[in-house]
């Protein structure tokens, strides 16, 4: 069936792909993982090589079963020219190596806000992942390859990393290093996903090339009571901080049936199950 590569290999969401890949028994098909940062992955007793786009560049006429696609150029965000200096060699070095290799299935993790490009702290996030999405779709179109592309609002996954600006990470983070949450506006509504999901639907055909991965929509205080209930932490709401308005979710079009996939829910025992793991699992990134 060829093997799996992941692009974007030392990441968050590209790290907890690689462990529910092997949790669902992909871990004899072979592995591609790529990183500018890192040379080695180790999980638990599986070490994995981090490729360079150099050492990339070399690979060609492999079969690749799924061809899994995180890398975006975040660290660039605020410069736009910065920004797309980085987004067209990212995406160069993608086309090269989807052209010399055999690929059978293109996933690409997308963004909700592609929908808030009026929001002025998405406005380059949103220009530049739609930017992101016509590429491959049209790559994809070009050289006869099923794609799937993944809108993400907001996700819980394993193998998290404290300092990331995420309502779920910064809860953790508060609840082991502060012993308080500390809640700006309890209100505020996300669209969330349990990533496993996501992984699950990128290994199946789908009636929908893009889906909105809003399989639950969730208020922020909601969230902090769960973690603050695993952690037994204290929650502080933030006086005049209640704003209902604050939205950040899916317009119900490009959604896909909960019905049809019974998508793990955001409650206690999966937020707990996704802590333990993370915490239990030895995981490390060399350079």
């Amino acid at each position: 069936m060829g093997k799996i590569a992941i692009f974007g290999g030392s990441s968050w969401l590209g790290k907890s792909t690689l462990y529910y890949l092997n949790q669902m028994g992909f871990e004899n098909e072979g592995f591609i993982l790529t990183s500018n940062t890192y040379k080695k992955l180790s999980i638990e007793e599986d070490r994995f090589e981090l490729l360079s786009y150099d050492k990339l560049r070399k690979i060609k006429e492999e079969e690749i079963r799924i061809l899994y696609f995180f890398s975006f150029p975040m660290g660039q965000i605020s410069n736009e020219e910065k920004l797309k200096e980085n987004f067209d060699f990212l995406m160069n070095e993608f086309q090269s190596f989807v052209l010399k290799n055999e690929i059978n299935k293109v996933f690409l993790a997308s963004s909700g806000s592609v929908y808030y490009e009026n929001w002025s702290k998405y406005r380059l996030y949103s220009k530049y992942k739609k930017k992101q999405e016509e590429f491959i779709l049209k790559l994809c179109k070009e050289s006869e390859i099923e794609v799937q592309i993944s809108r993400i609002f907001s996700v819980v996954a394993p193998f998290y990393n404290l300092d990331s600006n995420y309502a779920f990470t910064s809860f953790i983070n508060s609840a082991i290093n502060k012993s308080v949450i500390e809640v700006n506006n309890p209100l505020a509504t996300r669209s969330y996903a349990n990533f496993i999901d996501i992984v699950k639907m990128s290994i199946v055909d789908l009636d929908k090339k893009i889906y909105d991965a809003s399989f639950w929509n969730l208020e922020i205080g909601t969230l902090a009571n769960i973690i603050g209930e695993i952690f037994n932490v204290e929650v502080v709401v933030k006086e005049n901080s209640k704003n209902e308005n604050d939205k950040y979710i899916s317009n119900d079009v490009n959604k896909i049936s909960n019905n049809k996939f019974n998508f793990s829910k955001i409650d206690y025992q999966n937020i707990f199950d996704l802590i333990k793991i993370t915490s239990s699992k030895k995981i490390y990134l060399e350079k």
